[in-house]
C-alpha cells in the first residue's frame, strides 16, 4: 500500500524565491511534499510505501519510494529563448531524455507571471 505525497524536488536552477512560492502554495492547499536536490530537471513526483510502526522501536521504519515517470523542467520564456540560443536547452533536453523517466515535460512560464507574483509579495 502506498500513499502519494506530491514530492517537490528542486535543482540548483530553482531560485529560492520560486521555491518559497511553491512551498507556500503547496502548504496553503494542504498538499504533502518533500523538498530535495535534483541533478536533472526541476520537479518530479515520488510515491512512498505506507509502513506500520513496529512496537518497541523508537523510529518508524521507512517505506520504499517509487519515482513516477514524470519529470518537469521549468523555464521562464526569457530563459528558454536564451538557452536555445546558447545551446543549454539542447543539453538539458538530452539529459532529461537520458534520465530514465519516460515523460519529461517542459513547463514554460512567462516573465510577466513571475514578476507579477513577486510584485504582489512586496
Amino acid at each position: 500500500d502506498y500513499h502519494f505525497p506530491c514530492s517537490s524536488h528542486y535543482s540548483n536552477n530553482v531560485f529560492p524565491e520560486v521555491l518559497l512560492d511553491l512551498v507556500k502554495e503547496l502548504q496553503r492547499n494542504g498538499v504533502s511534499f518533500d523538498v530535495r536536490k535534483l541533478n536533472v530537471g526541476d520537479f518530479l513526483w515520488v510515491t512512498r510505501e505506507k509502513v506500520a510502526p513496529i512496537p518497541g522501536q523508537l523510529q518508524s521504519p521507512v517505506g520504499r519510494e517509487l519515482v513516477l515517470d514524470y519529470i518537469i523542467e521549468r523555464k521562464r520564456m526569457d530563459d528558454l529563448c536564451g538557452s536555445i540560443i546558447d545551446g543549454r536547452f539542447r543539453e538539458q533536453k538530452f539529459r532529461l531524455k537520458r534520465c530514465g523517466l519516460r515523460k519529461p515535460c517542459c513547463l514554460c512560464q512567462t516573465v510577466k507571471e513571475v514578476f507579477a507574483r513577486q510584485l504582489m509579495q512586496v
